[in-house]
């Protein structure tokens, strides 16, 4: 009778960038998925989930080969129906071993959402701005002109 010895599969899912978001913005969240056993993880996903924020996601990842960082980013559309606050959030990776047994990484964070929209600068401030501009380079010509005037009248 054959005798199998398997590895050891160890997933840490870290460095996660999850950053404060607007309601009705869309955000990126990232991060880097190790296996730091001696077997390769086959037939890897990962998922993120928020059932508060109605967001349920999956990207697959593939083989995860031992010790070879792996990243990931999920693009994720707050709801603008979203009230401001802390939310949870759950990344999950599942994957199989080589014989087909099927396991689950998880990794809980928050995600805080601002009410409101990102500051961006309006069509008035922007036009402001090139008024001011305008304003200061005509003030320099019509200074050099003046100047050169002034200069060829003094001769």
């Amino acid at each position: 009778m054959p005798i199998y010895i398997g590895g050891i599969i160890t997933i840490n899912i870290s460095q996660i960038q999850v950053p404060p978001a607007y309601n009705g913005s869309v955000e990126s969240v990232s991060g880097t998925i190790l296996n730091s056993g001696t077997e390769e993880a086959y037939y890897g996903t990962i998922y993120i989930n928020s059932s508060a924020l109605g967001i349920n996601q999956s990207q697959y990842i593939g083989d995860l080969p031992t010790d070879s960082p792996t990243p990931f980013s999920f693009s994720i559309y707050v709801p603008s129906s979203a009230r401001g606050g802390i939310y949870p959030v759950t990344l999950s990776y599942q994957y199989q071993d080589s014989l087909g047994n099927a396991y689950s990484a998880a990794y809980s964070t928050n995600m805080q959402v601002i009410s409101g929209r990102a500051q961006t600068p309006s069509a008035s401030s922007s036009h402001g701005l090139t008024l001011l501009l305008t304003a200061i380079v005509t003030v320099i010509i019509i200074a050099a002109i003046i100047f050169v005037f002034i200069r060829r009248f003094r001769r």
